[in-house]
């Protein structure tokens, strides 16, 4: 039987997001259909970067530090990138305002005018943020 060749294109596309249970990684076909999703929880990407630094002897964190290679400072880095990142996010959320959509969807329901569709600009249905406005985790 003669051979077939058979050539193949498939394009692909991948989401990668920061969720309140970790990293989510998303793949899609050139559709837009989910091929495979995984989250990794943030235990895992908390311990990761020990794991990959440290002798496997038993359950205490022995780092290698050594000239071609220094866990220690590849963790204080990569800790300082985290911090640096989080307090940017954190100063974004305050210097945020809050968006009371069910007020506005309440209030413009039923006005066939769609020009009310920018009506939360105003300032009517916005207000700074706060954080009496979200429940503050610790």
């Amino acid at each position: 039987m003669p051979a077939i060749e058979l050539e193949l294109k498939l394009s692909l596309d991948a989401d990668v997001s920061i969720c309140e249970e970790g990293i989510e990684v998303l793949v899609f076909d050139a559709v837009d259909d989910v091929l495979a999703e995984k989250i990794i929880p943030w235990e895992e990407l908390e311990n990761y970067p020990f794991e990959y630094s440290k002798i496997p002897l038993d359950n205490r964190d022995v780092l290698v530090c050594g000239q071609h290679h220094n866990g220690a400072q590849e963790l204080e880095d990569l800790i300082c990138k985290m911090e640096e990142s989080a307090r940017k996010m954190r100063q974004r959320l305050e210097e945020s305002s809050l968006f009371f959509r069910d007020d506005w969807v309440k209030d413009t329901a039923d006005d066939p005018d769609l020009a009310h569709q920018k009506s939360y600009l105003d300032g009517k249905y916005t207000k700074p943020f706060s954080y009496d406005m979200v429940k503050k985790n610790d």
